[in-house]
Formats: structure tokens, C-alpha cells, sequence
């Protein structure tokens, strides 16, 4: 089963709602396990409440499942925690998005995947907040999308298959996974026929039921009882699905079942990458505002469902970032490896982890370093360029170009002080003085070792 963002959260999906929790600016663990209410769109109505996870100092998670009726629109996480034991239990509400079943995309992801430790974390956001805060939050205000597809363009395929089982009493829980034929198939919907209060699933069911899950969905009128599920290719037209885990019977039987495609339809692509999730971009559709209907991979991408004429006019409101999070670490690992170098260099650090915490700094101001250099030589290409300019002040990006010269050489500046301090400055403990003597020396070797301490030499 897939796990969806606060912002692609789809009916019939678990969305993972992150939290940041921050202590004096640093990365801090809570006093108690959170909790996380769903709240309904009326900001009232409590729909479930789960426990958070920790995934890293000071990130949580929590995991939700989208019922598959659950109405579209904006919905609310709110965390209640405490910062210690006896204090005051404090909330913070997040916001996210629910999209149909049938708008399943999985984004094209970046070929690197990567794990940042807490510590890192906190030196990302260091240099953001500190050192490049405007650079990483440039706002555009307008812009018409171009269209990069057809319509019917299938972007990503989603395939959900309808068993129909042979028997007629069953307790099978959605998540339980079965296989057939080296394929695996995962329960989207609880098969509960021994409870008649349960989501049981017959073909009169399905025959009333009006949602988009079993549109179209041409349902063996053979049996009784239908199983729906998600699966990584087509079984066998007939046969027995084998249990791999979960809760459900170790074999079922069935006697057919009915496939349905979920796919994508038109795309335009935007001039700039790493956009913000926060503010969430907004979508106009021939000048009008559209809420629904459309998702944002947050790489300059927006797919939209349905059917797009071409006078159709598609233009986008949102923030993005100069740089990428691997630019970020690339900058940082890279103030490490100046560090490693400045004399004496005699130790060295491999990771931004294992480096002394009085490094902090000075890896912080050489990386800013390098984003400014980065920036400024970027601005020579008119994609960038434009960024900075005004309708009112042709010159306007050039001033930012000065600026940001004048910006490179303080920090430049500071970094040739610092270097000249960060290790050879760092003094023994006042009064601690340790000589190491050896056992044996060549005649005279010890008065000539006291005469030279007695001068002063060892100061």
C-alpha cells in the first residue's frame, strides 16, 4: 500500500503527517508521545485519533488512512504534546489535502535517496535561516504554465482488481496481502460477512453503490462476494490468492475478476524547480481559482485531470527554493572538507556527524560561501536573471548581483580570520601541563631536558 504526503493524501491511502518539534532553535524530542487528531473540514468534528511515531530526534510522524467516502477537501492534523512531564499540554494544527482514488499519481522522484540525521537537519536549516533565507524562499506571483502532453496522457497507471470470491462468509481486513502467480495483491476494503454492520461487499452492493471506486467496474455476477485490491499485475483469470500477511483466510478462491485502470490526464510544466509546500501554490484556470482536480509535484510540474482544450489558460502562484536540499548538503560537505584541510589537518572527519560541534560555525560560513558564488554566477543566464527583474527597474537584478558581491567578499573575509583560529587557538586547561620523561637517556639527556624547562622553553 502506498503512503501518501500531506499534500497528495488520496480516499483509500495512508497519508503520513510529519511534525518538527524545536527546542531554542535545536531539534528536541517532546517530554510524552504525542497525539494527532483528524479533524473534519468544519474544523470540529473529530474523525480519529492515532499516535505519533518518532522517526528521528525531534521528527514525528503519523500515519492516517483516507477512508475510501471520505468527502474531498482540506482537512486538519492537530498534535497535542508537552514540552515536560509536568507542564501544559499545547496543540499545533497542520492542514492537508484530500484528492479522489482516481487522481493516483506517483511523482517522478530524484535518482538519489537520502537519509538526514538530526544534526544535519539542524545545519540545513541554519544556513537557510542565517546565511540564504531570501534565496530559498523567492516568491513568483504569476505564472502561465506550458503544456508539455496531450490529453489521455498516462502518466502513471494505478490497476485495482475486483475478485469475486467463491464462498460467501468471510473476515478479510484490508492491508492483508495475497499472491497469485508471483504477483501480490494488497485488501483495500474490509470483507466482514459475518457482521451485518461490517463494509460487506456483494454484487448488490456494488450495483447501488455510486462512488467512483466501482464506476464502470463490470462485477462476475457468479458470486457473492467481491474482494477489491491493489496489485502489481494481472493473476490468473481463475484461481486461489495465498495469504503473504495480514488478517484474512490463508487461501480464497475465486472465480473471476474485473480490472480498472486509474490514470492521469494533461501536464504543464513552469520555469522554476523546488518549490515550497508552504504557502501551497495556487491553480488558475482561465483567471478563476480551482482548488480540486489537480496536483503539484513540487518540481515545477502540475497535472491536471480530465480532458484540457488547447485555449485553456493555466497559470500558477508559488514559492520556491535557488537550491535543492542536495545543493544544501553538497555546500556542507564541502565546509567540512575545507576544515579538514585548514593546518594542522592531522585529524580528519568524514562526516558532518562526527565533526567537533566548534567546527559548526565555520563549515556553516564557508557553504555560505559557496551558495552566494553559486548564485551570482547563476544569474548570468536569463532564466535566473529574471527572477531579480522589474518592470519598473531594468536594473534591478544587477543591484541584487552587487549586493550579493558584496555579501561574498564579508563572508569571504570572516572565513580567513576564522581559519587562521578554528584549530591552533584552541589552549590546553590553565595549570595542567602534562611531560612525558623517558626511562632511559643518553648521558646528560634529563639535565639538559630540566635546564631547558627551567628557561622557559616548554612555555
Amino acid at each position: 500500500m502506498a503512503v501518501q504526503t500531506r499534500t497528495t493524501a488520496l480516499q483509500n491511502e495512508v497519508v503520513r503527517l510529519y511534525c518538527q518539534f524545536e527546542n531554542n532553535g535545536v531539534l528536541t524530542n517532546p517530554a510524552s508521545q504525542p497525539t494527532v487528531q483528524i479533524i473534519d473540514t468544519d474544523g470540529v468534528t473529530v474523525l480519529s485519533t492515532v499516535n505519533a511515531q518518532l522517526q528521528s530526534t525531534g521528527i514525528w510522524y503519523a500515519d492516517y488512512f483516507v477512508p475510501a467516502l471520505l468527502p474531498l477537501g482540506q482537512y486538519y492534523d492537530q498534535w497535542n504534546y508537552q514540552w515536560s512531564s509536568d507542564g501544559d499540554i499545547e496543540e499545533k494544527t497542520m492542514v492537508f489535502s484530500v484528492f479522489a482514488l482516481e487522481s493516483y499519481i506517483n511523482f517522478v522522484s530524484p535518482d538519489i535517496a537520502q537519509q538526514i540525521t538530526p544534526r544535519v537537519v539542524q545545519l540545513m536549516k541554519d544556513l537557510t535561516n542565517n546565511f540564504i533565507y531570501e534565496s530559498m524562499h523567492i516568491p513568483v506571483y504569476w505564472e502561465q504554465g506550458m503544456r508539455i502532453h496531450q490529453e489521455n496522457q498516462t502518466k502513471r497507471v494505478k490497476k485495482y482488481y475486483y475478485f469475486s470470491l467463491s464462498g460467501s462468509q468471510y473476515d478479510i481486513y484490508k492491508g492483508a496481502v495475497y499472491a497469485n502467480s508471483s504477483k501480490t495483491f494488497t485488501v483495500f476494503q474490509d470483507v466482514l460477512t459475518d457482521d451485518s454492520s461490517s463494509s460487506e461487499m456483494s454484487i448488490s452492493d456494488i450495483s447501488n453503490d455510486t462512488s467512483d471506486s466501482y464506476e464502470n467496474s463490470d462485477v462476475v455476477l457468479a458470486s457473492t462476494v467481491v474482494l477489491m485490491a491493489v496489485g502489481t499485475g494481472t493473476p490468473s483469470a481463475s484461481g486461489t490468492l495465498n495469504k503473504i500477511s495480514g488478517d484474512g483466510p490463508a487461501t480464497l478462491t475465486y472465480t473471476g475478476f474485473t480490472e480498472k485502470t486509474s490514470n492521469y490526464s494533461t501536464i504543464y510544466n513552469f520555469a522554476y524547480k523546488n518549490w515550497l509546500r508552504d504557502p501551497r501554490p495556487i491553480l488558475r484556470l482561465n483567471k478563476r481559482i480551482i482548488d480540486d482536480g489537480w496536483f503539484v509535484d513540487y518540481d515545477g510540474r502540475v497535472y491536471i485531470d480530465g480532458i484540457m482544450a488547447p485555449e485553456d489558460s493555466v497559470e500558477m502562484s508559488y514559492h520556491f527554493k535557488f537550491f535543492s536540499d542536495e545543493e544544501i548538503l553538497g555546500f556542507l560537505r564541502f565546509g567540512l572538507n575545507m576544515m579538514n584541510s585548514v593546518p594542522p589537518a592531522s585529524v580528519t572527519y568524514t562526516t558532518l556527524d562526527r565533526m567537533p560541534y566548534e567546527w559548526n560555525a565555520p563549515v556553516l560560513l564557508y557553504a555560505a560561501i559557496l551558495a552566494i558564488k553559486r548564485q551570482i554566477y547563476g544569474l548570468n543566464w536569463q532564466e535566473k536573471f529574471v527572477i531579480f527583474s522589474r518592470p519598473d527597474k531594468l536594473d534591478a537584478a544587477n543591484d541584487v548581483i552587487a549586493n550579493l558581491k558584496d555579501l561574498y567578499n564579508d563572508y569571504q573575509t570572516t572565513w580567513m580570520e576564522i581559519k587562521k583560529n578554528a584549530k591552533t587557538q584552541k589552549l590546553p586547561t590553565p595549570g595542567i601541563l602534562q611531560v612525558s620523561l623517558p626511562e632511559y637517556t643518553l648521558p646528560g639527556g634529563r639535565s639538559r631536558f630540566f635546564r631547558y624547562l627551567y628557561k622557559g622553553g616548554m612555555d
